[in-house]
């Protein structure tokens, strides 16, 4: 948690110039809305809000398991790629491919995060001048990622290649149980079954009827409240009010992502990129292995820094433009959501 807030607010910083440039251009009608626009640590709480009080983030807090080192080092690896892709100091670089190792050690699901090292390293390498140098000191950076991914996957590449594996990545995907096998067609991937989304509060990874069989459904559901059922109405309300506040973040943020220019796409590549890389990842599994819990949020759930970043990133982009209406909008669905996640846990305990 700690070096999640850390990378929001380092993110913050990369947008504080842009907040400036705009919080005193707008005419506001009172003096208190004004202030409260106008404070940029309303922002940041917003966003830091968002990621601390997210329904399954607080669920997967709290398991046993390896899912947490991955978050960890997932996010130690970004963060110092973030900094190494803004000041191309090269001992980021190195301290952010042993943070991805290490994260491939926990689980291979951090191996989207050697994806991101390598994509980030041939576009940075494409535009730099002093090819060479810049070569030479990447390459060690590679040597690390090389002998984590030796050490992960050594074995278990030796043992899909004699057949004893049926799939590199998931163990024990032939003792898998095949009541969580599911269709693995394009419109598995492609439909959204709205209705369905917004009408069940909950998901299950066993029975058709709950979002399961459809990606988006099933990816959305496990992001506010994993796989998990809670029989008290409460619980099944907030759930459903949690849905569509879900549903108008993601359009409120992707309308605001969509207004960047060009620079500004430049300038967030690190982290767009991990979040596109990340839900591709969670995309590609589900085709290599059809299984309900393919789908689980949980593995892909360092996608939320992105996501955070994206709803602030998208509230000044809208103030910018003199939308100050539709940032009122997305204060209020911001704020609304955190309440009824709180609510939602105070629930656990009445």
């Amino acid at each position: 948690l700690i070096t999640v807030v850390v990378i929001i607010k380092r993110l913050f910083n990369m947008l504080e110039m842009s907040y400036k440039k705009i919080t005193y251009s707008c005419n506001f009608k009172t003096r208190a809305v004004k202030q409260f626009l106008a404070n940029k640590k309303v922002l940041l709480s917003i966003m830091l809000g968002l990621f601390i009080f997210w329904p399954s983030g607080i669920m997967h807090s709290i398991r046993i398991g390896n899912d947490v080192a991955m978050y960890l080092f997932y996010a130690l690896g970004l963060l110092y790629l973030i900094d190494f892709f803004t000041t191309k100091n090269f001992k980021k670089l190195y301290t952010a491919s042993f943070f991805a190792a290490l994260g491939l050690m926990s689980k291979t699901n951090a191996l989207v995060l050697f994806i991101l090292i390598g994509f980030l390293l041939v576009y940075l390498f494409i535009i730099e001048k002093e090819k060479l140098r810049f070569f030479k000191k990447a390459s060690i950076a590679c040597l690390i990622l090389l002998i984590g991914f030796s050490l992960v996957f050594g074995s278990q590449l030796v043992n899909y290649l004699n057949g004893k594996q049926k799939h590199i990545l998931v163990g024990n995907w032939g003792r898998l149980n095949r009541g969580l096998h599911v269709k693995n067609r394009a419109e598995n991937y492609l439909y959204f079954d709205t209705k369905m989304f917004l009408t069940k509060p909950f998901t299950d990874p066993w029975r058709n009827g709950y979002g399961r069989q459809y990606f988006l459904n099933y990816f959305l559901k496990t992001s506010l409240t994993g796989e998990y059922t809670f029989k008290k109405n409460w619980h099944k309300d907030i759930a459903i009010i949690l849905s569509y506040l879900l549903i108008g973040l993601i359009i409120f943020s992707l309308g605001g992502l969509f207004l960047l220019n060009r620079q500004q796409y430049k300038k967030h590549m690190v982290i767009l990129s991990s979040s596109a890389f990340l839900f591709i990842s969670a995309i590609a599994f589900r085709i290599s292995a059809p299984a309900s819990c393919s789908t689980d949020f949980r593995y892909v759930l360092p996608i939320l820094i992105s996501f955070c970043f994206f709803f602030g990133l998208s509230l000044i982009q809208y103030k910018k433009r003199g939308w100050i209406k539709l940032s009122y909008l997305g204060y209020i669905l911001a704020g609304l959501f955190i309440f009824f996640s709180n609510l939602f846990f105070i629930g656990l305990v009445l």
